[in-house]
C-alpha cells in the first residue's frame, strides 16, 4: 500500500453537459482583432487561472476554463442585460440539471484581443467555494475556437495566436486531437490498465486527474480500485450530490496521448469523461490549437503522486463546512461520521469565528501539515469531538 499524501478538498470541476441542445449556437464567437500574438497575464490562485477582461465594456475577473463554454455571473447579467437567446437544461459535473439562460455578448476584450457575438450561459457564481474567487464569469473554449492558445505556468501568462508559426511551432510539434463539437472542449487520450479513453483538458478543475466511474467495468480498471467512498466526489456549478459514490484508484502508469509515465492515486467521479485538472496541467508544456485540432502536452517532471485522507473529505454547504464524503471501512465511518455532517471546529480553528472564504483558503494547507486532527461535529445528539490520524487503506 502507498501512503495517502494528498487530501480531496473541494475539487471544483466545472464541465457542462448539454446533450442535444442547439449545439450550433455555442460556437458563434468572431475574432475581431488582426491578431499576431497577444500575451496575457493571469493570476494563479488555488489552482485557478484568473484574468482581467472586459465584457460589453465592463471590466471584471474571469476564470479561464477549457472544460466549459463562456459564462457570465447572474450579477453581471443584471448589470448588462444582454439579449437572451433561449433557455435550455444544462447538467453540471454531478449530473444536476437546471434551466439555464443563454445570452449574446456583443464584445469581449481579453488583453488586446477583441471578440464579438459570443454565446454565454448565465449562472450563479456566488456559491461557495466558487464564490470565494469573486468571479464575474468564465472564458471557455467556445471563445478560442479560431486560435492557438499557449500556457506558460512559470511566468503566468497565456499567449493567443492566430497561427502556430507565430509561436515558432510547426505541424510536427503537435499531436492531432478532437473536440466536443458544441463547446469546443479539447479531448485527449488517457491510457491506463490496458484502457484508452477520451479525457477533457479542463483548466477550470483544481484537481489532478479524475477517472469516470463509467470505465471501471472494463479491462483491468477494476483491479486498480483501492477503496470506495460514499458522498460527493466533486463540486459542480449547481452544488454537490451527497448520494453518489466514487473510488480511489492506484494507477502504476498512465499516459496522455501516449506521453509520460504518470504514477498516481486518483479518485473517480460521476462525470461521463475523465478530466485533466490544473494539479497535473501545471506540470506540463501545454499548447492547444483550436483552429487546426492540435495539442502539445509534455510533462516537465516525472509524476509520482500518492494520496492521503483522514477517512472523510470536506465540502461547503452555503456558509458551513460539512463532510462531503466518507471512505468505507475508515475510522471516520466506524465512528458514525456521515456525508452532510456539519463541522464546527478543526483543532483550535473555530469555523464559525472565521469568514467562510477565509476557511476555504486556510483549511487545505492546515490539513496538509497535520498528522492528526481533532474535529468537532454537530450531530443530532450534540457536539461530538473525535481525533483522526492520516490513514492507510
Amino acid at each position: 500500500m502507498h501512503p495517502l499524501k494528498h487530501p480531496v478538498l473541494l475539487l471544483v470541476l466545472l464541465l457542462f453537459s448539454m446533450p442535444g441542445l442547439a449545439q450550433k449556437h455555442i460556437n458563434t464567437t468572431r475574432l475581431d482583432s488582426d491578431l499576431v500574438a497577444d500575451s496575457i497575464a493571469f493570476h494563479y490562485q488555488h489552482y485557478k487561472l484568473i484574468v482581467e477582461a472586459e465584457v460589453n465594456g465592463v471590466r471584471g475577473r474571469y476564470l479561464i476554463d477549457t472544460g466549459a463554454p463562456m459564462v457570465i455571473s447572474e450579477t453581471l447579467y443584471e448589470q448588462l442585460k444582454p439579449k437572451t437567446l433561449y433557455k435550455r437544461d444544462v447538467s453540471d459535473a454531478n449530473g444536476q440539471r437546471h434551466k439555464t439562460r443563454y445570452v449574446k455578448i456583443d464584445k469581449l476584450k481579453l488583453g488586446t484581443t477583441s471578440f464579438s457575438n459570443i454565446t454565454a450561459l448565465v449562472l450563479d457564481l456566488k456559491k461557495i467555494p466558487l464564490g470565494c474567487f469573486e468571479l464575474d464569469g468564465m472564458i471557455g473554449s467556445n471563445v478560442f475556437h479560431e486560435l492557438v492558445v499557449h500556457f506558460n505556468w512559470q511566468i503566468k501568462t497565456m499567449v493567443l495566436a492566430k497561427e502556430r508559426s507565430v509561436l515558432g511551432l510547426t505541424k510536427s510539434d503537435f499531436k492531432k486531437i478532437k473536440f466536443k463539437s458544441y463547446q469546443k472542449t479539447p479531448l485527449v487520450k488517457l491510457g491506463f490498465s490496458n484502457i484508452t479513453t477520451n479525457a477533457i483538458i479542463d483548466t477550470g478543475s483544481g484537481g489532478f486527474f479524475s477517472v469516470s466511474n463509467n470505465v471501471l467495468p472494463y479491462g483491468k480498471a477494476k483491479n486498480t480500485i483501492v477503496e470506495q467512498a460514499n458522498g460527493a466526489a466533486t463540486f459542480g456549478v449547481f452544488g454537490y450530490n451527497l448520494d453518489s459514490k466514487y473510488y480511489l484508484l492506484d494507477i502504476d502508469s498512465a499516459t496522455i496521448n501516449g506521453v509520460g509515465q504518470i504514477k498516481a492515486q486518483v479518485t473517480t467521479s460521476t462525470d461521463k469523461l475523465p478530466k485533466l485538472g490544473m494539479k497535473l496541467l501545471e506540470k506540463s508544456n501545454l499548447t492547444i490549437d483550436y483552429k487546426k485540432g492540435g495539442l502539445i502536452f509534455n510533462l516537465t517532471e516525472p509524476i509520482n503522486r500518492p494520496f492521503y485522507t483522514y477517512g472523510f473529505e470536506l465540502a461547503f454547504d452555503g456558509n458551513s463546512l460539512i463532510v462531503g464524503s466518507v471512505w468505507e471501512g475508515s475510522e471516520a465511518e466506524n465512528k458514525g461520521i456521515r456525508p452532510g455532517d456539519t463541522i464546527m471546529k478543526i483543532n483550535d480553528f473555530i469555523l464559525e469565528e472565521e469568514e467562510v472564504c477565509s476557511n476555504f483558503f486556510k483549511i487545505g494547507g492546515m490539513l496538509k501539515e497535520q498528522d492528526t486532527i481533532k474535529v468537532s461535529f454537530k450531530k443530532s445528539t450534540g457536539i461530538e469531538t473525535i481525533e483522526f490520524k492520516k490513514t492507510l487503506y
